[in-house]
Order: structure tokens, then C-alpha cells, then sequence
């Protein structure tokens, strides 16, 4: 070992979620730091093999057993960035095999900073310097850069243990333990990460073994470390044989959709979702609200006082201060000022516009406000996975530009994070906070990453966002400030113990400030309503030319008046609320379940009234053939797709089915409109049951024009005339579509064979071939078809052979 004595020691940092062969790993780092080859700053710890606990007593247990002194070690994140942690127990109920529970208890030192501040403070002191070595998921480290986005660039580089390359995962097929742990936190690096990163695949590690022939002799040498290591994999020892498989198929996954997978284990346990109880405001007094912002807001004190609590709940409030947030923070500080609530602080974060312009907007809104002393924090700059881009709806600056022309202001920022900020107040002033929350959850979700009391601590949340009726503003269903940060959503729904209050987009369009009472307020010769003018003029220009405007709508604002007059809210229900993380069309949607199961909601469905050539097309071909043949149809074309074959193989299949000239045939597309053409020798190599190789040679005639712009065309000239009769991928369907936005509307109808309805599909439980080939084309056809659409199901195929 001592030839491997560098020079120059590494510092080194290890986040572990300590089992049995992390408690390995240590006592080899700490053999290598007793020998100066290295330098371990720290361990952190977290949740992954055992709950984050009892991981660092096992990190305790084995710097004990190696007889190592002075390593600082830090508790980190108890569960995943999304989802909740339940442990498997694999290694024991200690995560050291149940070692523990015979060893005499030990005295474990844990630092009081949180182990993702840890992170960051670390390289901040030593940039460039770390080397970080990662023993389990990535949650700490995910954080770590949430809270600094320089926290990348002052490492020197990550060396990660996990992923599988040749589908030999060891928590799933395809799957390793550290990944699955938490895949958002996997994102998240990956996709912010500019120091070096080196994996170790778990695929490395099976090829790499510790022999039983080694192992005896080292647990046999009778030394603190041998007799803890026999201890600690007494129990993993004992387990070693082999596993039954089983199989299954990817219904969902982006990249593994329609893969057979091999599950080289048991089937993983399924979790129950967890439904959050949240109140949902629909409905305020609309004569009050009037009276609230134009008398409370700008004129007249004494209305407000009579309204006044006999206790002011303490606030803060958590912005993306766009338009909206800036007149709801304006109502908040008047109401700070007659005592009606008590301002702690603002939290700052990405949303209308970037966290930096954020901080402008709320130090220029105190400033209109006249308001000293409140504090501001800065805090997340992107959503917890992903990467934020403005829209710019509000403006570059997210003022509509108003700030453009304003004189420059000093705006104090504290030098706290905003979600360390949270954490802290919410702890000195337990059960007294009400968190207002006007742009996406991160700042609050990445409260509970760090804090999972944080929740508890706080009286309750109130949170503008969501859709309740499919009304939303970014979609149907969809609201801007979910849509902003879905997986900080679904965090806050499912671990929050504290009550939460929605006010959905719905109830916000029930409540506008009306031209009338708007030009009132401009119209004042005031501080506040000069600010107010400038920062809604583009706003109220962009309204103005829509069609039945009646004003303003009043978004952030509702959300600051429901914790200060619950008396002016007519309305609200309270519902289990989850949200949808993973649909295509439905992520980001909140969901409501409005009885003991949610409702059904019923989907827009067309009504149910080209060729890719294996052998079940070659026969319908010869069919229809026929019917031309005694003018029963009239055949314009035949457009060749890939599918059973690739598209080459088609063309010659169809040509070799029809044996004549008479019909003309169009070479179209290759592949899917995502993705690349995948090989299918169902059929044989040939897509004909391999017999073309003993046919004699024909000529194959393919026209000069491509299929996609043959159906358009042909289309355009024979309008509301053709059936288009599909019977592979729907890739040329979908192109002509691209190609011609009326194609559609052009023809008669679409006859296709494709598609599951009882669940017995071709290629998977709920998937059939021409379906699955191009899903993307299959969407293409039913948002788009207005002409009538006739799916011929596999099913029904099945149902009708042609007996032997």
C-alpha cells in the first residue's frame, strides 16, 4: 500500500448512505488517510442503504473499528428530492447486517450544519482542491448545487458509484440502487455538473470480487477492523446464491418504452401515493375584495383597522416577483404597516424571471412602498430538476420593463440562502408562520430536503397555484407556477403535515381589478400608484386588446388576502390533492380527488367508426387487388412504410404482391418521427416469412415522388374522396400532416389497423406493433384528424382467423 503514496495528498469528501460495503469503502479511506495518501475532510451522510440515522452511527461504528479520530461527520437528506424513502432492509434493520444491534453503543459526534451546507462551505475553501467521492445517491450533492450554483465548479471532480452498462442493474433490470434512490438528484448533476465525473458501474464492481479465499484469511487475522468486517458481512455472506428471474415489460419509461425487461430479482415493492388534505379557495366576496384594494391598498387606513386581528400572524413570503407578485407584495406591506400581519422576511427565486431581477423587483416594490427593514433573501435559481429559461412574459426584468427606466436602488440581500432562511425561522417561531407562497414550491420543498421537520414547524402554507377545472394558464389543467417546478410540488404535497391552502387560477379569474377601479388607482397622485402604473402598463396594454377584457386579475394578490380576511372567502372545499409527475400530456397537472377516488375524467376521443409489408399486409394487398380488379375500390396508391421491414424490403413486397405495374407505389419513411427504425425479423429478414430469397427477380417500379407528399397531393386533388386504408406505423400519415395542416380535412376517412382495448396487445400487455412503432405519429393523427377515424384492434383481428 505504500507504493501508492502520492506526493501530493487529495483532499477527499465522502457522501455515504453507509451499508455494509460502504462501511467497507471507509475503512479503506481511512487505512489511505492514516498513510497520507489522502486527506478525508468529511463524511456525509444520508439516507440509501438505512434511514439516514442509522447511518451515521454506522459511520461512527467504523471509524471506531479503524481506530480513526477527528473526522467531522454530517447528517444530510433523509429521502429523495421526490418521493419518500422507505428502507428494504437488505442489510438489516441497521444497514450493517444487524451487526449493530450486538456491538455496545457508542457515542457518535455529529456536527451541527447540515451536511449539504457543509458541502458547499467546503468548496468554497478549497476550489478545485475535492475530490468527491459518492457512495450513494445524490441527494446531498443535488442539494449542495441547488443552494450554490458554483458548488460544480469548485470541485475538482465527483467519482460516483453507480449505473449499469450492460443491463445488469442490482435494483432493478437496468437499474442501480444508487440511481433509482433518487433519479431527480442523478438529473440534476448530470446536467449541471462542469467538474470531472467517474463512474463505477455496477457492471465494474460484479467483475471485481473479493474471493472467498481472501476474505477468510482477512477475517481470520483477529483485529479490531478483521472482526468488524466479519461482524458487518456475516449476514451478506449467508445470502450469496442465485436469483430467479422474472419478466416484464416498459410501458412508460422516455427511453425504455416497449422493452422487455429481465428482472434479475423479486419485483420491487409499490408504494401508495400520498394525497395531501388541502384546502381549496373557490370563491371571495367580490363587493369586499373592491374595497380591500382601493381603500386598504392606497387611500383610506381606517377601513382596515376595523378589520384588524387581535393577533397578526407572522408571514413570509416567497416570491418570483413578477407583476402580480409586486401588487400582492404592495398589499402586504400596508397590511404590514397597520399591523395586520407581521412581514419576517421574503424569499427570492427564479419564476417571472431570473432570481437576480427578482431581488431588484421586491428592494423597488418596499421602495414604492416606503417599507424599511423587511429582509430579503436570495434563493433557488432553477427548478430542482431541469433548467429555467424566462419567457420574458413580464418583461426582461419581469416588471414589464419598468425597471428599465427607474433610477438604480441599493438592495440589501442577505447573505443567508433563502432556504436556509426558511429553516431557521420556521424553527426560532414554531407553529406561528404562515408561508405565502406566489411562484414555484423549490425554496419551500428544498426547506423539508434539509429540515424534515420544516413542515412542522411551520402554522401553515398558503399557495397560489394549480387548476381545479382544466382552466389553467399554461395549458389545459395547467398552472405557470406548478408547471415551474413539478417534482417541488409533488415533494411539498406529499411530506407536508402542516395545512395547506390553494387558491387555484379559477378562483382567480372569478376576481379582476376592473378597468374602472384600476384607472381610480393610476390615477392617484401617489407613490405607490405611480409604481403600480409603470410596472402594469404592458400587462394592461396586452389585456386591453383581448376581446371581452374586464380588467386585471388579481393572481398573488388573493393569495396574500386569504390568511388576513378569511372572513371575505364565500366559498372552498377541501380535497386530497396529488399531483401527476410522470403523463405526457398530464404532468405538472395538480390532481383533486373529489370523492373516495378521484373522478374519471373523460378524454377527447376521435369516434371509432400505406403499408409496411410483412406477410399479413402482402394478403390484405392481394385482397384489395382483387376488389380493384371487379371495381369494388378504386387503388390510387400504395405507400410503403417501415415496419415489419425496413422500407426497402416493403417496397419489393409490394411490388412482389401485386406481380403487375398497373398500381403506383411511393417509397416513404424509414423510420419513426422520433427516434430510429428498429429491426423486426418477426416476419424473417425479408418481412415475408424470408421466402423472397427463392422467388425469381422482378423489377421493382418505385415512383420518383415521396409517399408523405403522394398522400398530399393526392389528397388535395381528390378532396373528402379517398379512404386511406393504414396498415403499419403511421410515420406518412403523420408527415403529411407536418407536410399539410389540411391534409386531414381532405380525405373521407382513416381505416387503421392498430391498437389495444381489452389488453391483450402484440407486443406487450397494453401495445400493439403499429401503435408502438411511431406513438408520436399515432398522436399526430388523433389530435389533429377531423375526417372519420376506424381503428381495426388487435383484438378484433384475433377473433377472426382464417381456420386451418
Amino acid at each position: 500500500m505504500f507504493m501508492l503514496y502520492k506526493l501530493r495528498r487529495r483532499y477527499l469528501l465522502e457522501n455515504t448512505d453507509s451499508g455494509v460495503d460502504d462501511a467497507l469503502a471507509i475503512m479503506l479511506a481511512t487505512y489511505c488517510h492514516k498513510h497520507n495518501m489522502i486527506d478525508i475532510m468529511a463524511i456525509t451522510c444520508q439516507f440509501g442503504n438505512t434511514y439516514v440515522d442509522n447511518v451515521i452511527k454506522n459511520v461512527g461504528y467504523t471509524l471506531n473499528a479503524s481506530e480513526l479520530e477527528g473526522i467531522k461527520i454530517y447528517r444530510g437528506s433523509d429521502g429523495p428530492i421526490v418521493g419518500k424513502y422507505v428502507s428494504d432492509d437488505y442489510y438489516g434493520i441497521d444497514g450493517l447486517g444487524n451487526s449493530t444491534l450486538d456491538m455496545p453503543p457508542i457515542d457518535v459526534h455529529v456536527e451541527s450544519v447540515h451536511a449539504v451546507n457543509a458541502l458547499v462551505r467546503l468548496a468554497r475553501e478549497h476550489p478545485k482542491q475535492i475530490t468527491l467521492i459518492a457512495l450513494g445517491p445524490l441527494t446531498n450533492i443535488a442539494l449542495a448545487y441547488m443552494l450554490d450554483n458554483k458548488f460544480f465548479d469548485n470541485l475538482k471532480e465527483i467519482v460516483f458509484m453507480g449505473g449499469t452498462l450492460d443491463f445488469d442493474g442490482n435494483s432493478d433490470p437496468v437499474k442501480s440502487f444508487n440511481i433509482n434512490s433518487d433519479v431527480e438528484a442523478i438529473s440534476r448533476v448530470l446536467l449541471s455538473a462542469n467538474c470531472a465525473i467517474t463512474v463505477v458501474p455496477n457492471e465494474c464492481c460484479k467483475k471485481h470480487v473479493l474471493t472467498w479465499s481472501i476474505y477468510d484469511q482477512i477475517v481470520k487475522l483477529g483485529s479490531k477492523k478483521s472482526k468488524f468486517m466479519k461482524q458487518i458481512t456475516d449476514m451478506e455472506v449467508k445470502r450469496m446464491e442465485e436469483l430467479e428471474y422474472k419478466t416484464s415489460v416498459e410501458l412508460n419509461g422516455g427511453l425504455t418504452r416497449g422493452e422487455l425487461v429481465f428482472d434479475k430479482r423479486s419485483t420491487p415493492d409499490v408504494l401508495k401515493n400520498d394525497w395531501k388534505s388541502v384546502q381549496i379557495i373557490k370563491h371571495f366576496n367580490d363587493t369586499k375584495i373592491m374595497q380591500v384594494l382601493l381603500y386598504t391598498v392606497l387611500l383610506w387606513a381606517q377601513i382596515a383597522l376595523t378589520i384588524c386581528k387581535a393577533s397578526k400572524p407572522m408571514v413570509i413570503i416567497d416570491t418570483d416577483s413578477g407583476v402580480d407578485d409586486a401588487l400582492a407584495i404592495m398589499l402586504a406591506t400596508y397590511c404590514h404597516k397597520q399591523n395586520m400581519i407581521d412581514i419576517a422576511a421574503i424569499t427570492c427565486q427564479f419564476g417571472n424571471t431570473y432570481v437576480d431581477n427578482v431581488v431588484k423587483n421586491v428592494g423597488y416594490t418596499l421602495n414604492a412602498s416606503e417599507l424599511e427593514g423587511i429582509k430579503i433573501y436570495r434563493g433557488s435559481d432553477g427548478p430542482i430538476v431541469g433548467k429555467y429559461v424566462s419567457d420574458d412574459y413580464y418583461g426582461i426584468d419581469g416588471l414589464g420593463n419598468s425597471t428599465l427606466d427607474m433610477p438604480p436602488i441599493d438592495v440589501h440581500i442577505e447573505s443567508e440562502h433563502a432556504v436556509n432562511a426558511l429553516v431557521r425561522l420556521a424553527r426560532e417561531h414554531p407553529k406561528q408562520i404562515t408561508l405565502i407562497a406566489l411562484g414555484p414550491l423549490t425554496n419551500i420543498a428544498l426547506a423539508y430536503m434539509l429540515d424534515n421537520k420544516f413542515f412542522d414547524n411551520l402554522k401553515e402554507i398558503v399557495y397560489m397555484g394549480g387548476s381545479i377545472d382544466f382552466g389553467g394558464n399554461m395549458g389545459p389543467g395547467k398552472e405557470f407556477n406548478v408547471l415551474s417546478d413539478v417534482e417541488a410540488v409533488s415533494r411539498v404535497l406529499s411530506s407536508a403535515k402542516c395545512p395547506i391552502t390553494i387558491v387555484p387560477i379559477e378562483c382567480c379569474d372569478r376576481h379582476v381589478l376592473t378597468w374602472d377601479l384600476y384607472d381610480q388607482i393610476v390615477k392617484l397622485d401617489s407613490k405607490k400608484s405611480k409604481f403600480m402604473k409603470l410596472v402594469t402598463d404592458m400587462e394592461v396594454k396586452r389585456l386591453k386588446e383581448q376581446p371581452g377584457s374586464k380588467g386585471i386579475t388579481m393572481y398573488d394578490i388573493l393569495a396574500i388576502m386569504a390568511p388576513i380576511y378569511e372572513d371575505y372567502i364565500e366559498s372552498k372545499a377541501e380535497y386530497k390533492t396529488s399531483i401527476e409527475l410522470n403523463g405526457g400530456i398530464t404532468r405538472g397537472e395538480l390532481v383533486f380527488d373529489k370523492r373516495s377516488t378521484p373522478d374519471v375524467l373523460k378524454n377527447d376521443w376521435k369516434s371509432s367508426s400505406n403499408t409496411d409489408s410483412g406477410v399479413d399486409d402482402a394478403l390484405a394487398i392481394m385482397l384489395a387487388t382483387y376488389c380493384h380488379k371487379h371495381n369494388m375500390i378504386d387503388i390510387m396508391a400504395i405507400t410503403c412504410t417501415h415496419g415489419m421491414t425496413n422500407v426497402d424490403n416493403v417496397c419489393k413486397n409490394v411490388c412482389l404482391a401485386l406481380r403487375a405495374g398497373e398500381l403506383e407505389v411511393y417509397r416513404g419513411c424509414e423510420g419513426p418521427i422520433l427516434g430510429h427504425y428498429i429491426p423486426n425479423d418477426w416476419d424473417g429478414a425479408d418481412g415475408l416469412g424470408d421466402s423472397t430469397k427463392d422467388m425469381p427477380p422482378i423489377d421493382v417500379h418505385i415512383e420518383s415522388e415521396y409517399a408523405a407528399n403522394a398522400l398530399v397531393r393526392l389528397a388535395r386533388e381528390h378532396p373528402k374522396q379517398i379512404t386511406l386504408i393504414t396498415l403499419g406505423p403511421l410515420s406518412n400519415i403523420g408527415t403529411a400532416y407536418i407536410l399539410d395542416n389540411h391534409f386531414f380535412d381532405n380525405l373521407r376517412e382513416i381505416v387503421f389497423m392498430g391498437g389495444t382495448v381489452d389488453y391483450t396487445g402484440n407486443i406487450g400487455p397494453v401495445q400493439e406493433f403499429n401503435v408502438q412503432r411511431d406513438p408520436e405519429a399515432c398522436a399526430i393523427m388523433l389530435s389533429n384528424a377531423k375526417c372519420g377515424l376506424m381503428s381495426v384492434a388487435w383484438e378484433c383481428g384475433l377473433s377472426n382467423i382464417m381456420t386451418w
